[in-house]
């Protein structure tokens, strides 16, 4: 199976991007590399990374190449396939729709955005969006740059401490403490500009395909207003259904 994926990786990254790639099998003292990558496109790739850990001085470089694993490949790249993806479809040709069918355009436009199928039963609590992202990392799914920063910013606006978030990514796949740690304190400002950062808001996280609206998300514009309006209409906090727990995450 490792075998596969590492096969499906380098077609990947030669097919699709068009990088300059080799698969490798190199041990250089307690780490075992899987790939070497063009020094240039490795610098391209990772210019937009904040962490430390992925700065070409911290690399193990030779020859014009950069040793690197798998799971670092795979986030090297992530950000560069949805691009690619999204430049493929905007070229793509729109076809036309024909007369008896463009009805059906305006009830797509208008239908309800769809549920998030959740079915924990602790977080029932949270607004949609962010239990969609909680299940999927809890599903040990690899979430993208943008998940983690919202997640991250939300945990930390509803009260988790920046242990309390590092616990929760640390059973992701390619979960390192020390990125991890670095990415959340920068977040929560105790890193960097030392200034935390806000929670995307309702629309932005349309934007970003990460808004799953339903009948409860009525009349807020952003995640944290989810339990707020319970409190106007004078519900007691034990039992409006948009209280966001001080306890088990």
């Amino acid at each position: 199976m490792k075998t596969e994926n590492k096969r499906t990786v380098t077609h990947i990254v030669k097919q699709l991007l068009n990088l300059s790639i080799k698969e490798i099998d190199h041990v250089i003292g307690n780490n075992h590399y899987d790939y070497l990558m063009d020094v240039k496109e490795y610098v391209e790739l990772s210019s937009t990374f904040k962490s430390d850990y992925w700065k070409i001085v911290n690399r193990v470089v030779d020859n014009g190449y950069v040793y690197l694993k798998t799971n670092e490949v795979i986030r090297l790249i992530r950000d560069k396939i949805k691009t690619e993806i999204y430049k493929r479809i905007k070229e793509s040709p729109v076809p036309n729709i024909p007369k008896n069918l463009q009805y059906l355009v305006g009830i797509v436009k208008n239908r309800p955005l769809p549920r998030a199928p959740l079915e924990s039963s602790q977080l029932t609590t949270y607004p949609p969006c962010a239990m969609r992202v909680i299940a999927r990392s809890e599903a040990n799914e690899n979430l993208s740059h943008f998940e983690r920063f919202f997640l991250t910013a939300f945990l930390l606006k509803t009260g988790k401490s920046v242990e309390d978030v590092i616990k929760f990514f640390s059973t992701s796949p390619d979960f390192n403490e020390k990125v991890a740690r670095y990415q959340v304190e920068h977040i929560a400002g105790l890193k960097g500009g030392r200034k935390a950062y806000n929670v995307p808001d309702c629309k932005t996280l349309f934007s970003q395909s990460l808004c799953y609206k339903d009948e409860s998300c009525n009349g807020i514009s952003h995640p944290l207003q989810y339990g707020k309006r319970y409190v106007k209409r004078g519900e007691k906090s034990s039992d409006r259904k948009g209280h966001i727990p001080k306890e088990d995450f």
